[in-house]
């Protein structure tokens, strides 16, 4: 999905394609390559910055000494679990509870605990993903991402948190059935399909509804808005709008010390505010390798971004080191690996999807 968007913009602004394999891409100029990528993995960030976004630690630490603003949080060894309950409850306030390192996705993640079990439960459960366990403060607002790069935000995105909308007569599982029915309903992905990932009635579906007095068998009110997740997250179906013009400079200043603070080319920057266009926030997590193409996902399409042909633009535009190699034997070079197309938006080859990271 990503390397299809990106081919796309590359198409557009008349670089070459070059697809190494099915899922490893290569955009290319007259002077060599521009930026090599699978998925939203690219050349853009190299391994000390991974590093430093992917253990939140770390990530914390640096955001707090950038003077940035980040929810009240500690990590606990996955073997003080009475320690961390303790600590979540000193808060006040309902907590998070998140593996410590190298996850995404929100893989592990559980929001607004407030009871000593419900804290001890997701302390257990982001325990089975790292050693640590990471307890912070839930912060009320709404959940934005942020997309820096090179020190400048090109868009923002609020990430509105998966429901349904009731209509008098249908059941909550019907629904969401209704619901996937205009949505991603297999790994393969292409131009003019589907952009959102389907709306899920699992477990934790149940619980988030169980919290709010509902079952999957409820049937809401016309006009009713019912959520069914916590968490505002592409994989579990969240959906997105586009909100750069109306952000709070602020803010924006507040992303963009983010990602220089952690050293990231291509920063995806997570920041929770109550009204995006005023000043409160707080820095909630910085990422390397964004999911950069949710930016293209939104539902307010005439604010949508360009986010790959800005990057691409500034790419083409700068010195390339003496080891590019220079095209001048260009006719010898087929401009795409054999028997691979370089996708547009007509281009018949289906792309395999990439699943986010972030």
């Amino acid at each position: 999905m990503v390397n299809g968007l990106f081919a796309d913009a590359a198409t557009r602004l008349g670089l070459r394609c070059r697809y190494i394999t099915e899922d490893f891409l290569s955009i290319d100029d007259e002077r060599g390559t521009v930026i090599r990528m699978s998925g939203v993995y690219n050349d853009l960030d190299g391994f000390a910055s991974g590093i430093i976004c992917g253990d939140k630690d770390l990530s914390r630490r640096v955001l707090r000494d950038a003077g940035l603003s980040i929810p009240r949080g500690e990590s606990f060894p996955a073997t003080e679990s009475s320690q961390a309950v303790a600590f979540a409850l000193a808060l006040g306030a309902p907590c998070v509870t998140k593996p410590a390192r190298f996850t995404s996705s929100s893989t592990g993640v559980s929001v607004r605990l407030t009871t000593p079990s419900e804290i001890l439960k997701g302390f257990r459960r982001s325990a089975l993903y790292c050693e640590r366990v990471l307890v912070e403060e839930y912060v009320e607002g709404d959940d934005y991402r942020l997309l820096v790069y090179e020190g400048q935000c090109l868009s923002v995105l609020r990430r509105e948190r998966p429901c349904v909308t009731g209509d008098g007569h249908s059941s909550i599982a019907a629904l969401i059935r209704c619901a996937n029915a205009s949505r991603i309903t297999s790994d393969n992905w292409s131009f003019g399909d589907p952009q959102l990932m389907p709306l899920k009635a699992d477990a934790r579906t149940r619980a988030c509804l169980a919290s709010q007095q509902l079952s999957l068998a409820s049937v809401p009110e016309r006009g009713c808005r019912i959520e069914l997740s916590r968490l505002a997250n592409y994989s579990v179906g969240a959906t997105y709008r586009e909100c750069l013009g109306v952000t709070h400079p602020s803010i924006i200043d507040a992303a963009e010390r983010a990602a220089e603070a952690a050293g990231v080319t291509l920063a995806g920057i997570d920041i929770i505010a109550p009204d995006i266009s005023k000043p409160a926030h707080a820095v909630n997590e910085i990422n390397t390798t964004p999911s950069t193409e949710l930016h293209y996902f939104v539902s307010n399409h005439e604010d949508r971004a360009d986010p790959f042909a800005v990057i691409l633009r500034r790419l083409i535009d700068r010195p390339r080191s003496s080891g590019a190699r220079a095209r001048d034997d260009r006719e010898r070079q087929p401009e795409t690996a054999p028997d691979r197309l370089a996708p547009t938006t007509h281009t018949p080859e289906r792309l395999k999807a990439t699943v986010p990271t972030g």
